[in-house]
C-alpha cells in the first residue's frame, strides 16, 4: 500500500461510529456494573486506590452512572468499529481525558474475556499508574456498563504519525530515527517489564503526545494486547499488513510472542524507507503454510532488491534485515534493536 500525501481520520483511539454510553443520562439508568480497582472512579468512590480486579458496584445501594462520573463531549476525536471515543472530564479529580465506549456486542466475547479474565484492564492500569513509559499511552479507568465497556486514556494533542508522515514523506532517515527508536523504546518496556506484546503495532497506532516540537510518540490501542507468558490464544488479531509470518501460519510460540510486535516495526520501518509495504496481500499466502517458507523468503528477498532501498544508508537496511526475519527465534528483540548501529550515529551522520 503506497504512501500518499491525503489527510486521514485513523482509528488510533479505536473508536466507532454511534455513541451509546449505556442510558447513563437516563432517569432508569440501572448504572455500571463494575469500575476497575485503582482507576480514577474506584478512587473517587472511595473504593480504593490500589490496582486490583473489578469491582462489582452493582450491589451498591446507589450504583453510579457513567455521566455522574465522567462529564462526556458531544464532540468526537475518532471513529472505528466499536464505538466512538470523546473528550472528557473525570468530575471528581478534574482529570482531562477520553473516554472510549467499546461495545460488548461488537468487541465480541474474545475481548471480554481478555478484559475481565486475562487481567488485561488490570495490567492497563498498572502499566500507567506503576510502570509508566513517555512512548505509551496513560490508561486512567476502566469500567463496564450493561451494553459497553468504557476505556478512559490521556488525551493525546499532537498529529497522528500516519498522518505527519504521509505529509512529510519522503522522509529523512534522521526522521526513521527518532520515530522507530521511540516505537522500540515503548515496546521493549512493555515486552520486558510488563510482560505482554501489543499485537497490533502500526504506523496508525501512533500519535504524538502534544504539538510541541520533540514531543513523544506514544503506542495506542492495547485492545488486542496479550501476556507474553501464556499460549497464543491462535487469534490472528491486528492489521493484515503488519501481521507477523508465525500469526499468518498459526505458528506462534511462547516465548517468542514479544517478536510479533518487532517484525511490525520492520514493515513499519521498510514503509518509511520505500513507501510501500514489503508483502503484497496477494503473497500473504505464502506465508501460511511452513512448506512455502522457501516462497516467502523469496518475497522478502525480492523486497530487500527495490530501488528505493539503494540509497538508504546500510545502517538502516541492516536493522531492516534483523527484524524482518521469518523465524521468530533468529528476529532481533526491541532490546537489541535499540542497540543497533543505526541508532547510534549522530543525526546528521544520516542520509538526508
Amino acid at each position: 500500500m503506497p504512501l500518499k500525501k491525503q489527510c486521514v481520520n485513523s482509528d488510533a483511539y479505536w473508536s466507532a461510529e454511534t455513541w451509546d454510553p449505556d442510558p447513563s443520562t437516563s432517569r432508569d439508568d440501572p448504572g455500571l456494573l463494575h469500575v476497575w480497582a485503582g482507576g480514577l472512579a474506584s478512587t473517587g468512590l472511595g473504593l480504593g486506590r490500589d490496582i486490583g480486579p473489578p469491582i462489582d458496584v452493582a450491589a451498591l445501594q446507589i450504583r453510579p452512572t457513567l455521566a455522574e462520573l465522567y462529564d462526556v463531549s458531544d464532540s468526537c476525536v475518532g471513529s472505528g468499529s466499536f464505538g466512538i471515543v470523546r473528550p472528557g472530564k473525570h468530575r471528581n479529580s478534574d482529570t482531562i481525558c477520553v473516554v472510549k465506549a467499546a461495545s460488548k456486542v461488537a468487541a465480541g466475547e474474545n475481548y471480554h474475556v481478555s478484559l475481565v479474565d486475562g487481567d488485561l484492564g488490570e495490567t492497563l492500569l498498572r502499566m500507567s499508574k506503576e510502570k509508566s513509559h513517555p512512548n505509551l499511552t496513560m490508561y486512567y479507568d476502566i469500567l463496564e456498563g450493561c451494553n459497553n465497556f468504557y476505556v478512559v486514556m490521556e488525551e493525546l494533542r499532537g498529529p497522528e504519525l500516519l498522518q505527519q508522515v504521509e505529509e512529510l514523506f519522503p522522509v529523512t532517515e534522521s526522521y526513521i530515527q527518532r520515530i522507530v527508536k521511540q516505537m522500540l523504546s515503548g515496546l521493549q518496556h512493555i515486552h520486558d517489564n510488563i510482560g505482554m506484546f501489543h499485537r497490533d503495532v502500526k504506523l496508525a497506532n501512533f500519535r504524538f503526545r502534544d504539538c510541541t516540537e520533540g514531543s513523544p510518540l506514544v503506542l495506542l490501542d492495547f485492545g488486542f494486547a496479550a501476556s507474553t507468558n501464556i499460549p497464543w490464544d491462535g487469534s490472528k488479531c491486528g492489521t493484515k499488513m503488519f501481521m507477523a509470518p508465525e500469526v499468518v501460519s498459526s505458528s506462534a510460540q511462547t516465548p517468542f510472542l514479544a517478536a510479533i510486535d518487532l517484525w511490525a516495526v520492520g514493515v513499519i520501518l521498510y514503509v518509511l524507507l520505500t513507501g510501500d509495504s514489503p508483502i503484497q496481500d496477494v503473497e500473504l499466502k505464502l506465508f501460511a503454510q511452513p512448506g512455502t517458507l522457501t516462497d516467502a523468503a523469496s518475497v522478502l528477498d525480492k523486497a530487500m532488491s527495490v530501488q528505493e532501498l539503494d540509497t538508504a544508508s546500510s545502517a538502516a537496511v541492516s536493522l531492516l534485515l534483523e527484524l524482518l526475519v521469518i523465524d521468530p527465534q533468529v528476529r532481533t528483540t526491541a532490546a537489541r534493536a535499540l542497540e543497533h548501529q543505526f541508532f547510534c550515529v549522530t543525526q546528521d551522520q544520516h542520509q538526508e
